[in-house]
């Protein structure tokens, strides 16, 4: 998986925050898939765990400011690939 400059600035800063996120590849898979018919697994950059609301709201402006997508992602039941990150970003 290669990984942008852009995502590296992002996760470090979230980090730096205290907010849990990752990069990991199996956890990128995960949440690159749904329960679409389409069959291609689209990663996303980052996938991040807010623990409280200010945690959304740090993700929310730091992804602002470096122009990354937030996809909203539940339990990846969707049937219709709504929440696959087509842009990379945040799930």
């Amino acid at each position: 998986m290669m990984v942008s400059q852009n995502a590296l600035t992002v996760f470090e800063a979230l980090k730096n925050l205290g907010v849990d996120c990752s990069m990991d590849e199996d956890q990128c898979v995960k949440h690159g898939q749904d329960q679409s018919p389409i069959s291609t697994v689209i990663s996303p950059d980052i996938v991040v765990y807010p623990k409280h609301t200010q945690h959304v709201m740090d993700i929310v402006s730091i992804a602002n400011q470096m122009k990354m997508p937030i996809v909203p992602f539940g339990a990846g039941t969707s049937v219709e690939g709504h929440v696959l990150p087509i842009h990379g970003g945040l799930p």
